[in-house]
């Protein structure tokens, strides 16, 4: 599995107006908080007189929902902390896979299957 490793954090601990998650020397990814939605460009004419009106490009959104601040920033945290538990599961998967050994059954436990799912999601499988 390819992933940029090394600890990852969330700029200025998520209270940064970026929202980024950065790893030692750059983003790996973007929070999102305020407001969401798709961005288009419009045109609007602006101007004192008929005669002096112009156009004027600029964004607008339609909006579909918010993301409170608070929020974010618990996103951000939890996107930094992906690596760590991505490790800490792999460890935990060879330490249950040593326990097997002592099991009388062969039967996954709802725990293992659980680690064994998330893992997988995270490979991309």
């Amino acid at each position: 599995m390819s992933y940029t490793k090394g600890e990852w954090h969330a700029c200025q601990d998520g209270k940064c107006s970026c929202k980024e998650v950065w790893s030692d020397n750059h983003p790996v990814a973007k929070v999102h908080a305020g407001k969401w939605g798709d961005d288009y460009p419009s045109i609007r004419l602006v101007g004192e007189t008929s005669l002096g009106l112009k156009a004027e490009p600029y964004m607008e959104q339609i909006t579909y929902g918010e993301i409170p601040e608070e929020v974010a920033i618990a996103n951000a945290h939890l996107i930094a902390a992906a690596p760590s538990m991505y490790e800490a599961l792999k460890e935990a998967q060879t330490y249950i896979a040593r326990c097997e050994l002592f099991k009388k059954t062969t039967e996954r436990t709802p725990l293992e299957n659980r680690i064994i799912a998330v893992l997988s999601k995270a490979e991309g499988k």
